[in-house]
């Protein structure tokens, strides 16, 4: 009783499509007598071996191929598969997305070339002093000039090659003017509301002034005044473009700040008609504000966080009989539009219509 056989075999490494030529040895478990049969078809040279050893087959084309031995012996039979492969030779191509801009000029480099085995190592020398091994990189030009780009392509196995392509002129960068402003004053309030802004912009042919609200200015003038109906914070942009239509942009923030002011009258004359009959303070640029008023032994006679709100002269808004002439203390907290804590304390003095009117 013999044992059974065990077809095998080791794939030689993958080899270039130039001057392939592959070696095998059946390998496993068989006696002696055993036949070998080996097919390399449809594409080896030769197509068939009956070595238990054959050498030098080969392959026209690049590709994969499956390799059969089998094994025939003591009444046994065996087969075993397994692939080679053939590697193509590396090619080398590349392009780019435009190849004209302005300054910053960032330019995606497509890669396009075929490996061989691995995969291709790659060196880029963009014309600029500077480098790559990044298969497809990213470069940004900073200066504006005419440049050179070549691609270095190598493989370390397979089909060991080095290749190298070459693109004179393949990057145009064209200068950028410089967009600069400055303000005078970049704070100022809504009493002061005029800003003047200075043009220092160089290589310029055309410029545009944008004051942030909507109005824009046209023309390389070297000074431009305006003047904001409002408080807020606004950027004020520059756009310049050169000969070449490229563009540059600056930004400048100025602040026209509220004005702050309060105001409380010292009496009020709480008749019915429809002159000062009611109490309250004023103010501008106010905001979370209470008004507390006392009578002069310290009882609260009304409270309010409206600033519009008067009070009557009853206790509290409520209507009823109003209150007896007299000075009453008032306090106003606020915090103003800058986040400031305000405090006022002072009298107002109460005085009957009909008092007024007989003239004590």
């Amino acid at each position: 009783v013999f044992p059974l056989l065990d077809a095998y075999f080791d794939p030689p490494p993958g080899q270039c499509i130039t001057g392939n030529s592959f070696d095998f040895t059946a390998g496993g478990t068989f006696q002696n007598g055993t036949q070998f049969s080996w097919d390399f078809a449809p594409s080896g040279t030769p197509l068939t071996s009956n070595a238990q050893s054959p050498q030098g087959i080969s392959y026209p084309a690049p590709g994969t191929y499956g390799v059969t031995v089998t094994y025939v012996g003591q009444g046994c039979t065996r087969t075993y598969t397994d692939s080679v492969d053939v590697f193509p030779l590396p090619t080398i191509n590349m392009d780019i997305d435009g190849g004209a801009g302005c300054e910053p000029y960032g330019v995606y480099f497509n890669n396009s070339s075929t490996q061989s085995g691995s995969a291709l190592q790659y060196v880029w020398d963009f014309g600029d002093g500077t480098m790559s091994t990044e298969a497809t990189p990213f470069h940004i030009y900073q200066n504006p000039g005419l440049y050179d780009v070549t691609l270095t392509a190598y493989s370390l196995d397979g089909c060991i090659d080095t290749l190298v392509l070459s693109r004179p002129d393949l990057i145009l960068v064209k200068p950028s003017p410089v967009a600069a402003i400055t303000a005078n004053p970049l704070v100022t309030d809504v009493l002061n509301p005029q800003v003047m802004v200075t043009n220092e912009s160089t290589g310029a042919l055309s410029c545009q002034l944008h004051w942030g609200v909507g109005d824009t200015i046209f023309g390389c003038q070297q000074t431009y005044n305006y003047i904001y109906t409002d408080s807020g914070t606004y950027g004020i942009t520059q756009i310049v473009i050169n000969e070449f239509g490229c563009p540059d942009t600056a930004i400048v923030k100025v602040r026209i700040n509220p004005i702050v002011t309060f105001y409380a009258p010292n009496a009020f004359t709480p008749n019915g008609d429809g002159d000062n009959d009611g109490f309250r303070v004023y103010g501008e640029g106010i905001k979370d504000f209470e008004l507390l008023i006392y009578t002069r032994w310290g009882q609260k006679v009304f409270e309010s966080n409206n600033i519009f709100e008067e009070w009557n002269g009853t206790l509290f808004n409520k209507g009823g009989a109003v209150a007896a002439d007299g000075v009453f203390v008032y306090a106003v907290y606020f915090t103003t539009v800058f986040g400031e804590k305000q405090a006022y304390r002072g009298k107002v003095v109460l005085l009957r219509g009909d008092r007024m009117q007989n003239g004590n």
